[in-house]
């Protein structure tokens, strides 16, 4: 199969995943599993910027279209596509870059991954959730409790997802 329709694939999936599945699940009342932006994720390094941000936005407006929200989705991830490829720049070196054309968990080594997820799944949920508290300056104690219940829970649902997508190279080979 080739590289795109792989890719379509785990568009479709994710979208599918965090409407019908994750969006359904509300930990606390207040904290959903963001998984959808797996696809942000786990994109080529080399990867176009303007096409990294039209597949965010694309992703975003997919989850704003089942979940109506307003394009905050679009919005979010947008901004996420738009702090990885300088995130990456900054956290890893131009042989590093090389040598591992993916951002993924077997290729970089969980502390990097963590670390990468963690910030952009940060951001995003920054973003996401202070466009959508509209009485923010009311409640900002509630919005931040929600933002990091929000950043565990998603960080640690994508690094299962990372391990199982992409395997560690030593479980390949057995």
């Amino acid at each position: 199969m080739s590289k795109f329709w792989q890719y379509a694939l785990l568009f479709l999936g994710c979208v599918l995943a965090q409407v019908f599945i994750f969006d359904n699940i509300q930990l606390w009342g207040f904290v959903v599993p963001y998984v959808y932006v797996l696809f942000i994720l786990v994109l080529p390094n080399n990867i176009s910027r303007p096409f990294l941000y039209v597949l965010g936005f694309l992703l975003g407006l997919s989850v704003d279209l089942f979940s109506s929200t307003l394009c905050l989705h679009a919005a979010a991830t947008t901004f996420m596509a738009f702090l990885r490829a300088p995130l990456i720049s900054f956290t890893t070196t131009q042989q590093q870059l090389l040598k591992t054309p993916f951002p993924v968990l077997r290729a970089m080594g969980f502390a990097w991954t963590a670390r990468l997820i963690i910030i952009l799944v940060l951001a995003h949920h920054l973003l996401l959730h202070f466009l959508s508290s509209a009485p923010v300056f009311a409640t900002p104690w509630f919005t931040l409790l929600r933002v990091v219940g929000n950043v565990f829970v998603s960080s640690v649902v994508l690094l299962i997802a990372e391990f199982f997508i992409y395997p560690p190279l030593d479980r390949v080979k057995n």
